[in-house]
């Protein structure tokens, strides 16, 4: 029982067409931009816009802090743990729920209860494929033990001492 093995043989796929050349490349030749004369203005202008560019970015880290503070100030969730499940038929809280969205959760249970049962069946069929992988892998490597020593008596009973 080989697991690697195919009984089927491969077909021979046909070799590939000979794609047409390319034309020759040709060269693209780029105008050089325009140089703006430096004057007083210019410069100006300049250092007016990294100016603004600075303290653009010291209000936005400005406003960020002050978002981080308010979401600081927000009340805290419950954790799962601090949340009571107290959902015995005894309890006197009545819960009213509209039929169709209670069939709607009925069916959305059932399809994560089909979707559970198809996983767990694929993880078993998935460790039953590995074994047998392992089992196959485990008689290799036997065999190859077996192999290596019969090629050592052989080499030590031919160039061994006499």
């Amino acid at each position: 029982m080989s697991l690697f093995k195919s009984k089927d043989e491969i077909p021979k796929i046909p070799s590939a067409p000979v794609l047409p050349s390319l034309p020759p490349k040709e060269e693209v030749k780029v105008a050089e931009l325009p140089s703006i004369p430096g004057n007083m203005t210019n410069d100006n202008f300049n250092q007016e816009m990294i100016k603004s560019a600075i303290s653009d970015t010291e209000k936005r880290e400005d406003s960020m802090d002050a978002i981080k503070e308010e979401i600081e100030e927000l009340p805290k969730l419950p954790s799962t743990q601090e949340i009571e499940t107290d959902f015995t038929p005894s309890s006197k809280k009545a819960i009213f729920v509209k039929i169709d969205k209670f069939n709607k959760a009925q069916s959305a249970l059932r399809d994560i209860e089909v979707n559970v049962r198809e996983i767990s069946s694929e993880i078993k069929s998935l460790k039953e494929i590995k074994t047998r992988e392992i089992k196959e892998l485990d008689l290799w490597d036997e065999e190859l033990k077996k192999i290596n020593a019969r090629l050592s008596r052989i080499d030590s009973n031919i160039f061994g001492e006499r």
